[in-house]
């Protein structure tokens, strides 16, 4: 993640500059949840939401919408946060980081199979070596290492000497 310090320095130096504030926002929004300032967090990604307004594609929110289900999360808004991170999904479909958090969120939540079921769709609109590896970094994250070694076996069968799937 870098030096905290300097990326909110910089976020910082950008606010005040021409243009769009959305990601500088970002930035300062991850530095905040990172920091465990979920209130801060929050209230940035909303700023930064607020700021894109209707502009056109809005697959560009998904990390924001991430970022505060994450912080909400961290405040263990549970609800909130699995709409956060339902929103982030509603605008990019393949979002990698909104289906863990939301797996994790369920796995920390005691909704195990909501977890695996949402890494299973995860895994169908993401049928590709990027998608499993993320389900088995996931998987392992949420103490299920046979799941994990499964769905492994699973994607180096499919994808042979796939370089995402090496290391794993």
């Amino acid at each position: 993640r870098g030096d905290l310090e300097e990326a909110e320095r910089q976020a910082q130096l950008a606010l005040p500059g021409r243009g769009t504030r959305i990601g500088p926002l970002v930035i300062l929004a991850q530095v905040r949840l990172e920091q465990e300032r979920f209130e801060d967090a929050i209230r940035l990604t909303r700023q930064a939401a607020e700021e894109f307004g209707d502009r056109g594609d809005s697959s560009a929110l998904a990390g924001v919408f991430s970022t505060q289900g994450r912080a909400l999360a961290g405040l263990g808004e549970v609800d909130r946060a699995e709409e956060a991170f339902m929103e982030g999904l509603r605008r990019a479909p393949t979002d990698l980081e909104s289906y863990t958090h939301l797996a994790y969120l369920f796995a920390v939540a005691d909704r195990v199979p909501e977890a695996g079921r949402v890494l299973q769709r995860m895994v169908q609109v993401n049928d590709n070596p990027n998608g499993y590896a993320a389900a088995v970094r996931t998987l392992r994250v949420m103490g299920d290492p046979g799941s994990a070694a499964a769905v492994l076996a699973q994607a180096r069968q499919r994808w042979p000497g796939a370089a995402e799937l090496e290391g794993l």
